[in-house]
Protein backbone atom coordinates (compact mmCIF):
# COMPACT_ATOMS: atom_id res chain seq x y z
CA UNK A 1 0.00 0.00 0.00
CA UNK A 2 1.19 3.30 -1.14
CA UNK A 3 1.27 6.13 1.49
CA UNK A 4 1.89 9.32 1.43
CA UNK A 5 2.19 12.19 3.83
CA UNK A 6 -0.79 15.27 3.38
CA UNK A 7 -4.32 14.10 3.72
CA UNK A 8 -6.88 13.39 1.49
CA UNK A 9 -8.71 16.68 0.41
CA UNK A 10 -12.33 15.51 0.37
CA UNK A 11 -13.98 12.64 2.81
CA UNK A 12 -17.71 11.85 1.42
CA UNK A 13 -19.57 10.09 4.70
CA UNK A 14 -22.73 8.16 4.53
CA UNK A 15 -24.51 7.34 7.19
CA UNK A 16 -27.36 7.47 9.75
CA UNK A 17 -27.63 10.07 12.48
CA UNK A 18 -25.79 8.88 15.40
CA UNK A 19 -23.78 7.59 17.80
CA UNK A 20 -21.45 5.85 15.46
CA UNK A 21 -21.66 8.30 12.22
CA UNK A 22 -20.85 11.40 14.83
CA UNK A 23 -17.59 9.07 16.88
CA UNK A 24 -16.58 8.96 12.84
CA UNK A 25 -17.15 12.76 12.08
CA UNK A 26 -15.25 14.11 14.64
CA UNK A 27 -12.19 12.18 14.08
CA UNK A 28 -12.28 13.06 10.42
CA UNK A 29 -13.07 17.01 10.77
CA UNK A 30 -10.31 16.91 13.58
CA UNK A 31 -7.92 16.10 10.72
CA UNK A 32 -6.13 18.85 8.52
CA UNK A 33 -6.88 20.61 4.86
CA UNK A 34 -9.49 17.44 4.95
CA UNK A 35 -13.07 18.43 4.04
CA UNK A 36 -15.55 16.61 5.15
CA UNK A 37 -19.01 16.28 4.19
CA UNK A 38 -21.84 14.09 5.82
CA UNK A 39 -24.90 12.52 4.04
CA UNK A 40 -28.08 10.84 5.67
CA UNK A 41 -28.45 7.74 4.38
CA UNK A 42 -32.41 7.93 5.21
CA UNK A 43 -32.57 10.81 2.49
CA UNK A 44 -33.83 9.76 -0.93
CA UNK A 45 -32.09 6.44 -2.81
CA UNK A 46 -29.10 6.39 -0.90
CA UNK A 47 -29.61 3.08 1.20
CA UNK A 48 -30.26 1.49 -2.34
CA UNK A 49 -27.45 2.93 -3.89
CA UNK A 50 -25.32 1.81 -1.34
CA UNK A 51 -26.75 -1.76 -0.97
CA UNK A 52 -25.87 -2.18 -4.46
CA UNK A 53 -22.16 -1.28 -3.89
CA UNK A 54 -22.05 -3.56 -1.10
CA UNK A 55 -23.27 -6.57 -3.02
CA UNK A 56 -20.79 -6.06 -5.78
CA UNK A 57 -18.02 -6.06 -2.81
CA UNK A 58 -19.42 -9.18 -1.57
CA UNK A 59 -19.33 -10.73 -4.82
CA UNK A 60 -15.83 -9.86 -5.13
CA UNK A 61 -14.68 -11.78 -1.76
CA UNK A 62 -15.08 -8.87 0.01
CA UNK A 63 -16.07 -9.34 3.79
CA UNK A 64 -18.27 -6.60 4.77
CA UNK A 65 -20.18 -7.74 7.66
CA UNK A 66 -19.17 -10.58 10.37
CA UNK A 67 -20.75 -14.48 9.98
CA UNK A 68 -21.97 -14.55 13.48
CA UNK A 69 -23.53 -11.07 13.09
CA UNK A 70 -26.57 -12.46 10.88
CA UNK A 71 -28.56 -15.17 12.67
CA UNK A 72 -29.58 -12.83 15.44
CA UNK A 73 -30.43 -10.39 13.26
CA UNK A 74 -32.63 -12.23 11.02
CA UNK A 75 -34.52 -13.76 13.84
CA UNK A 76 -35.69 -10.06 15.34
CA UNK A 77 -37.45 -10.06 11.98
CA UNK A 78 -34.61 -7.85 10.09
CA UNK A 79 -34.20 -8.36 6.31
CA UNK A 80 -30.23 -9.42 5.23
CA UNK A 81 -29.86 -5.91 3.49
CA UNK A 82 -31.31 -4.27 6.54
CA UNK A 83 -28.47 -5.63 8.45
CA UNK A 84 -25.65 -5.34 5.50
CA UNK A 85 -26.52 -1.16 4.97
CA UNK A 86 -26.75 -1.01 9.23
CA UNK A 87 -23.42 -2.67 9.79
CA UNK A 88 -21.82 -0.95 6.86
CA UNK A 89 -22.34 2.70 8.28
CA UNK A 90 -21.10 5.04 8.24
CA UNK A 91 -19.06 4.48 4.81
CA UNK A 92 -16.72 6.82 3.89
CA UNK A 93 -14.89 7.37 0.45
CA UNK A 94 -11.50 9.07 0.60
CA UNK A 95 -10.64 11.24 -2.62
CA UNK A 96 -7.29 12.80 -2.80
CA UNK A 97 -6.74 15.36 -6.19
CA UNK A 98 -10.67 14.34 -7.17
CA UNK A 99 -9.49 10.51 -7.13
CA UNK A 100 -10.93 8.08 -4.98
CA UNK A 101 -8.02 6.38 -2.46
CA UNK A 102 -10.03 4.49 -0.36
CA UNK A 103 -13.09 3.60 1.05
CA UNK A 104 -14.14 2.11 4.57
CA UNK A 105 -17.65 0.25 5.69
CA UNK A 106 -18.48 0.53 9.38
CA UNK A 107 -15.08 1.26 10.86
CA UNK A 108 -14.76 3.32 13.84
CA UNK A 109 -11.49 2.37 15.00
CA UNK A 110 -9.32 5.01 14.39
CA UNK A 111 -6.32 3.41 13.60
CA UNK A 112 -7.85 1.97 10.07
CA UNK A 113 -9.47 5.36 9.92
CA UNK A 114 -5.84 6.88 9.74
CA UNK A 115 -4.29 4.27 7.53
CA UNK A 116 -7.62 4.97 5.10
CA UNK A 117 -6.24 8.83 5.10
CA UNK A 118 -2.87 7.93 3.99
CA UNK A 119 -3.07 6.09 0.92
CA UNK A 120 -2.10 7.91 -1.91
CA UNK A 121 -4.01 8.02 -5.19
CA UNK A 122 -2.89 4.72 -7.73
CA UNK A 123 -4.03 2.41 -9.95
CA UNK A 124 -5.99 0.50 -6.75
CA UNK A 125 -8.53 1.10 -4.10
CA UNK A 126 -7.98 0.25 -0.72
CA UNK A 127 -10.87 -1.22 1.20
CA UNK A 128 -11.40 -0.98 5.27
CA UNK A 129 -14.05 -3.25 6.98
CA UNK A 130 -14.07 -4.73 10.50
CA UNK A 131 -12.10 -7.45 9.40
CA UNK A 132 -8.95 -4.81 8.11
CA UNK A 133 -8.15 -3.62 4.61
CA UNK A 134 -8.54 -4.90 1.65
CA UNK A 135 -6.97 -4.04 -2.09
CA UNK A 136 -9.39 -3.50 -4.69
CA UNK A 137 -7.88 -3.76 -8.21
CA UNK A 138 -11.12 -4.44 -10.42
CA UNK A 139 -11.37 -1.15 -12.36
CA UNK A 140 -14.96 -2.13 -12.76
CA UNK A 141 -15.83 -2.06 -9.19
CA UNK A 142 -13.71 0.78 -8.64
CA UNK A 143 -15.74 2.91 -10.91
CA UNK A 144 -18.79 2.03 -9.10
CA UNK A 145 -17.49 2.94 -6.13
CA UNK A 146 -16.52 6.57 -7.11
CA UNK A 147 -19.70 6.63 -8.63
CA UNK A 148 -21.60 6.01 -5.65
CA UNK A 149 -19.47 8.49 -3.51
CA UNK A 150 -18.98 10.99 -6.04
CA UNK A 151 -23.18 11.57 -7.95
CA UNK A 152 -24.19 9.63 -4.84
CA UNK A 153 -23.53 12.42 -3.00
CA UNK A 154 -25.26 14.58 -5.32
CA UNK A 155 -22.05 16.05 -6.75
CA UNK A 156 -19.95 15.36 -9.81
CA UNK A 157 -15.58 16.33 -9.33
CA UNK A 158 -13.33 16.36 -12.78
CA UNK A 159 -10.74 14.29 -11.27
CA UNK A 160 -7.16 14.96 -12.16
CA UNK A 161 -7.08 12.32 -15.07
CA UNK A 162 -9.80 13.95 -16.29
CA UNK A 163 -8.31 17.51 -15.81
CA UNK A 164 -5.05 16.45 -17.28
CA UNK A 165 -6.25 14.59 -20.55
CA UNK A 166 -8.75 17.84 -21.43
CA UNK A 167 -5.74 19.83 -23.75
CA UNK A 168 -4.73 16.75 -25.62
CA UNK A 169 -8.41 15.69 -26.56
CA UNK A 170 -9.12 19.46 -27.20
CA UNK A 171 -6.01 19.19 -29.55
CA UNK A 172 -7.16 16.23 -30.92
CA UNK A 173 -10.64 16.79 -31.47
CA UNK A 174 -9.58 20.37 -33.57
CA UNK A 175 -7.54 18.06 -35.61
CA UNK A 176 -10.12 15.51 -35.99
CA UNK A 177 -12.59 18.40 -36.92
CA UNK A 178 -10.51 19.47 -39.99
CA UNK A 179 -11.92 16.57 -41.87
CA UNK A 180 -11.98 16.97 -45.83
CA UNK A 181 -14.21 14.16 -46.85
CA UNK A 182 -17.06 15.17 -44.58
CA UNK A 183 -16.66 18.64 -45.25
CA UNK A 184 -17.08 18.07 -49.35
CA UNK A 185 -20.09 15.43 -48.70
CA UNK A 186 -22.15 18.23 -46.09
CA UNK A 187 -21.46 21.05 -48.32
CA UNK A 188 -22.49 19.18 -51.74
CA UNK A 189 -25.61 18.26 -49.75
CA UNK A 190 -26.04 22.07 -48.50
CA UNK A 191 -25.49 23.82 -51.53
CA UNK A 192 -27.75 20.93 -53.86
CA UNK A 193 -30.75 21.90 -50.95
CA UNK A 194 -30.63 25.30 -50.79
CA UNK A 195 -30.94 25.61 -54.67
CA UNK A 196 -34.23 22.99 -54.88
CA UNK A 197 -35.76 23.44 -51.85
CA UNK A 198 -35.11 26.96 -50.09
CA UNK A 199 -33.17 27.82 -46.93
CA UNK A 200 -36.08 26.81 -44.09
CA UNK A 201 -35.13 22.92 -45.26
CA UNK A 202 -31.92 23.34 -45.45
CA UNK A 203 -31.84 24.38 -42.51
CA UNK A 204 -33.09 21.19 -40.88
CA UNK A 205 -31.81 18.68 -43.48
CA UNK A 206 -28.42 20.40 -41.99
CA UNK A 207 -29.02 20.06 -38.63
CA UNK A 208 -30.10 16.33 -38.92
CA UNK A 209 -26.72 15.74 -41.20
CA UNK A 210 -25.04 17.20 -38.03
CA UNK A 211 -27.03 15.39 -35.34
CA UNK A 212 -26.70 12.15 -37.23
CA UNK A 213 -22.80 12.51 -37.52
CA UNK A 214 -22.59 13.60 -33.73
CA UNK A 215 -24.71 10.24 -32.87
CA UNK A 216 -22.63 7.78 -34.86
CA UNK A 217 -19.59 9.29 -34.20
CA UNK A 218 -20.29 9.07 -30.17
CA UNK A 219 -21.52 5.58 -30.21
CA UNK A 220 -18.04 4.33 -32.24
CA UNK A 221 -16.55 6.54 -29.02
CA UNK A 222 -18.32 4.32 -26.94
CA UNK A 223 -17.59 1.17 -28.52
CA UNK A 224 -13.98 1.82 -28.71
CA UNK A 225 -13.33 3.15 -24.83
CA UNK A 226 -15.00 -0.25 -23.48
CA UNK A 227 -12.91 -2.37 -26.06
CA UNK A 228 -9.78 -0.56 -25.24
CA UNK A 229 -10.42 -0.64 -21.82
CA UNK A 230 -10.03 -3.83 -21.64
CA UNK A 231 -5.96 -3.15 -22.12
CA UNK A 232 -3.89 -1.95 -19.98
CA UNK A 233 -1.34 0.34 -20.74
CA UNK A 234 -3.20 1.09 -24.17
CA UNK A 235 -3.28 4.53 -23.81
CA UNK A 236 0.59 4.73 -24.50
CA UNK A 237 0.40 2.20 -27.35
CA UNK A 238 -2.39 4.36 -28.88
CA UNK A 239 0.07 6.86 -28.78
CA UNK A 240 2.53 5.11 -30.86
CA UNK A 241 -0.36 4.13 -33.14
CA UNK A 242 -0.97 7.34 -33.82
CA UNK A 243 2.82 8.44 -34.90
CA UNK A 244 2.36 5.99 -37.68
CA UNK A 245 -1.48 7.19 -38.69
CA UNK A 246 0.25 10.59 -38.83
CA UNK A 247 3.02 9.48 -40.90
CA UNK A 248 0.47 7.69 -43.37
CA UNK A 249 -1.37 10.90 -43.63
CA UNK A 250 1.56 12.70 -44.54
CA UNK A 251 2.44 10.11 -46.71
CA UNK A 252 -1.30 10.54 -48.58
CA UNK A 253 -1.06 14.17 -48.88
CA UNK A 254 2.34 13.79 -50.73
CA UNK A 255 1.01 11.43 -52.93
CA UNK A 256 -2.26 12.82 -53.17
CA UNK A 257 -3.94 9.71 -52.70
CA UNK A 258 -7.53 9.38 -50.95
CA UNK A 259 -7.90 6.99 -47.99
CA UNK A 260 -11.75 6.67 -49.19
CA UNK A 261 -12.39 3.50 -52.02
CA UNK A 262 -13.12 5.15 -55.25
CA UNK A 263 -16.07 2.71 -55.15
CA UNK A 264 -17.24 4.33 -51.68
CA UNK A 265 -16.94 8.23 -53.12
CA UNK A 266 -19.28 7.57 -56.01
CA UNK A 267 -21.61 5.76 -53.65
CA UNK A 268 -21.57 9.30 -51.17
CA UNK A 269 -22.28 11.45 -54.34
CA UNK A 270 -25.23 9.41 -55.63
CA UNK A 271 -26.83 9.72 -52.18
CA UNK A 272 -26.13 13.28 -51.82
CA UNK A 273 -27.66 13.44 -55.34
CA UNK A 274 -30.64 11.91 -53.56
CA UNK A 275 -30.67 12.78 -50.18
CA UNK A 276 -31.72 16.35 -50.91
CA UNK A 277 -35.49 15.98 -50.14
CA UNK A 278 -36.28 13.80 -46.97
CA UNK A 279 -34.84 15.26 -43.56
CA UNK A 280 -35.22 11.20 -42.79
CA UNK A 281 -32.28 10.89 -45.58
CA UNK A 282 -30.09 13.70 -44.45
CA UNK A 283 -29.99 12.20 -41.08
CA UNK A 284 -29.02 8.62 -42.80
CA UNK A 285 -26.44 10.50 -44.97
CA UNK A 286 -25.07 11.76 -41.51
CA UNK A 287 -24.99 8.41 -39.98
CA UNK A 288 -23.53 6.50 -42.90
CA UNK A 289 -20.77 9.11 -43.54
CA UNK A 290 -19.41 9.33 -39.33
CA UNK A 291 -19.22 5.39 -40.00
CA UNK A 292 -17.47 5.10 -44.12
CA UNK A 293 -15.92 8.45 -43.47
CA UNK A 294 -13.48 7.67 -40.36
CA UNK A 295 -10.43 6.53 -42.78
CA UNK A 296 -10.16 10.32 -43.53
CA UNK A 297 -9.09 11.63 -40.11
CA UNK A 298 -9.54 8.15 -37.51
CA UNK A 299 -6.07 8.50 -36.00
CA UNK A 300 -7.31 11.28 -33.59
CA UNK A 301 -10.13 9.85 -32.44
CA UNK A 302 -7.98 6.43 -32.23
CA UNK A 303 -5.87 8.13 -29.80
CA UNK A 304 -8.11 10.13 -27.84
CA UNK A 305 -10.23 6.99 -27.19
CA UNK A 306 -7.19 5.26 -25.76
CA UNK A 307 -6.55 8.45 -23.56
CA UNK A 308 -10.25 8.46 -22.41
CA UNK A 309 -10.19 4.41 -21.67
CA UNK A 310 -7.89 4.18 -18.68
CA UNK A 311 -10.34 6.71 -16.75
CA UNK A 312 -11.36 5.20 -13.56
CA UNK A 313 -15.27 6.79 -13.87
CA UNK A 314 -16.52 5.54 -17.10
CA UNK A 315 -18.76 9.04 -16.49
CA UNK A 316 -16.28 11.34 -17.07
CA UNK A 317 -14.85 9.71 -19.82
CA UNK A 318 -18.32 9.60 -21.86
CA UNK A 319 -18.54 14.02 -21.15
CA UNK A 320 -15.43 14.08 -22.19
CA UNK A 321 -16.07 11.81 -24.91
CA UNK A 322 -19.17 14.08 -25.77
CA UNK A 323 -16.75 17.49 -25.50
CA UNK A 324 -14.87 15.95 -28.01
CA UNK A 325 -17.81 15.42 -30.62
CA UNK A 326 -18.98 18.90 -30.04
CA UNK A 327 -15.83 20.44 -31.10
CA UNK A 328 -15.90 17.81 -33.83
CA UNK A 329 -18.71 18.76 -35.16
CA UNK A 330 -18.19 22.59 -34.73
CA UNK A 331 -16.85 23.35 -38.21
CA UNK A 332 -19.95 21.77 -39.75
CA UNK A 333 -22.19 23.90 -37.53
CA UNK A 334 -20.10 27.28 -38.48
CA UNK A 335 -20.59 26.14 -42.44
CA UNK A 336 -24.70 25.35 -42.27
CA UNK A 337 -24.95 28.70 -40.28
CA UNK A 338 -22.88 30.49 -43.22
CA UNK A 339 -25.05 28.92 -45.88
CA UNK A 340 -28.09 29.36 -44.69
CA UNK A 341 -28.01 32.57 -43.15
CA UNK A 342 -25.76 34.62 -45.26
CA UNK A 343 -26.98 34.93 -49.10
CA UNK A 344 -24.00 36.54 -50.12
CA UNK A 345 -21.69 33.86 -48.62
CA UNK A 346 -22.57 31.14 -50.69
CA UNK A 347 -20.35 31.65 -53.52
CA UNK A 348 -17.58 31.85 -50.76
CA UNK A 349 -18.77 28.27 -49.45
CA UNK A 350 -18.52 27.58 -52.93
CA UNK A 351 -15.22 28.76 -53.45
CA UNK A 352 -14.30 27.00 -49.69
CA UNK A 353 -15.40 23.18 -51.09
CA UNK A 354 -13.43 23.62 -54.25
CA UNK A 355 -10.20 24.83 -52.05
CA UNK A 356 -10.84 22.29 -49.96
CA UNK A 357 -10.74 19.32 -52.90
CA UNK A 358 -7.96 21.30 -54.34
CA UNK A 359 -5.64 21.44 -51.36
CA UNK A 360 -7.19 18.27 -49.83
CA UNK A 361 -3.17 17.09 -49.71
CA UNK A 362 -1.56 20.09 -48.05
CA UNK A 363 -4.55 19.70 -45.20
CA UNK A 364 -3.56 15.97 -44.70
CA UNK A 365 0.08 16.87 -44.31
CA UNK A 366 -0.91 19.50 -41.33
CA UNK A 367 -3.20 17.49 -40.11
CA UNK A 368 -0.71 14.23 -40.12
CA UNK A 369 2.02 16.63 -38.60
CA UNK A 370 -0.24 17.95 -35.74
CA UNK A 371 -1.14 13.88 -35.14
CA UNK A 372 2.42 13.69 -34.79
CA UNK A 373 3.05 16.66 -32.24
CA UNK A 374 0.02 15.81 -30.02
CA UNK A 375 1.47 12.01 -30.03
CA UNK A 376 4.60 12.89 -29.36
CA UNK A 377 3.41 15.21 -26.61
CA UNK A 378 1.56 12.29 -24.68
CA UNK A 379 4.31 9.66 -24.93
CA UNK A 380 6.58 12.49 -23.36
CA UNK A 381 3.93 13.82 -20.47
Amino acid sequence: MATAGSQPSVAHVFGFNGATSKLVLDYLKNQDGLDVTFYDLNVGDLKVKMLGVLNLLQVSGITIIPPDVCLPCVMQGRTMDEVLVDFSSPSVGFFRDGILTAVSFGVVDSRLLSEALSVASGGSVQVYTYSGGHELRDSGLVRELEAFFLRGSGGFSVGAEARGLLLPITFLAMTDSVNPCTFMVFTALLLMMLQSVGRAKTLAAGLCFIYAVFVGYYVLGVVGISFFGAFQGVGKVLALVGLVFGGFAILNGLTGRSPIPRRLRMFLDERVRRTRASLVASFGLGLFSAFTLLPCSSGPYVVGLGLLSVLKDVGQAYALLAFYNVIFVLPLVLILGVVVFSGRMVREVKVFRSEVFRKKGLIDILGGAALIVICAYILLS
